[in-house]
């Protein structure tokens, strides 16, 4: 069976990003376990864990079971909590084989570690049905490869560089010059509230500052594509343009995964520590 993608009908997109940051400050005593429910009931109203990766639970759950509380259980046995936004051709540092190709489907992934794992377990979204969405825990054979060059100051100079490419594409949008800006703002809203990373209570206003820049790039990008927009004239332009979005993409990924897990940093200490 092919996994729809959550992400389609989700209020939050990547809401592996939002959980990772709560369950991180629930682990330090920064919040309680009810503010992780109330991250989950954000989310998507129920959850159902599953740990068969092909297994898209199209069931719903019993009347009155929100599922919550296996996923509670599961981000409470971790020590340490990290995000990941893997994609074809940039696998964030996930090891091959059946179980990344499922991640990289789903795009987003926390990986959940303990002292005595060998490799990390893996939690990360699968099919919403209804207001029922999936998530599929499994387990590598082998560690996952630490994201070493993922710095914020490198993360933030991607981003301003990535801010005036995204601009360009605003512009190129056709109600830019049809005279619909007011139906373009809209969606433009609408879009960077699905993209928000909704984070624990902090004083870091440069990881805020990341995450605001790169959820909006995205919303640009998804109102572009939900347009149907075009990024060039010619053919080979065209091929330059897809090249381009692949490659803003990319940087708002990195960004995020940044951004998240500094964050989980300040709150958990680095892992080993």
């Amino acid at each position: 069976m092919t996994r729809a993608n959550a992400s389609e009908s989700l209020s939050l997109l990547r809401p592996t990003a939002t959980l990772g940051a709560w369950a991180a400050a629930w682990l330090a005593g920064e919040c309680s376990a009810d503010a992780v429910l109330d991250t989950l009931t954000a989310i998507a109203p129920r959850h159902r864990l599953i740990t068969d990766i092909d297994d898209d639970a199209t069931d719903p759950l019993a009347a009155g079971d929100t599922g919550t509380t296996e996923i509670l259980t599961l981000l409470q046995s971790a020590t340490f909590v990290e995000l990941r936004l893997p994609a074809p051709g940039d696998p964030h540092g996930l090891p091959p084989g059946v179980i990344a190709r499922q991640v990289m489907r789903a795009g987003e992934v926390l990986l959940l570690t303990t002292p005595d794992d060998v490799a990390p377990t893996l939690l990360f979204p699968g099919r919403q049905l209804g207001d029922q969405l999936s998530w599929h825990v499994a387990q590598f054979e082998e560690p996952a490869t630490a994201l070493t060059d993922f710095q914020v100051g490198t993360a933030a100079r991607d981003l301003k560089e990535a801010t005036r490419t995204a601009a360009d594409v605003l512009s190129d949008l056709p109600s830019m010059s049809s005279g619909s800006k007011d139906t373009l703002r809209l969606e433009l809203a609408a879009a960077v509230e699905r993209r928000t990373v909704t984070l624990p209570p902090h004083d870091s206003s440069r990881i805020d500052n990341l995450l605001a820049q790169a959820g909006r790039i995205d919303a640009i990008l998804d109102v572009a594509s939900a347009r149907g927009a075009t990024f060039g004239l010619t053919a080979r332009q065209g091929d330059g343009g897809d090249a381009q979005i692949r490659e803003l993409r990319a940087i708002t990924r990195r960004a995020v995964t940044v951004g998240v897990n500094a964050l989980i940093i300040e709150l958990l200490g680095a892992p080993g520590e």
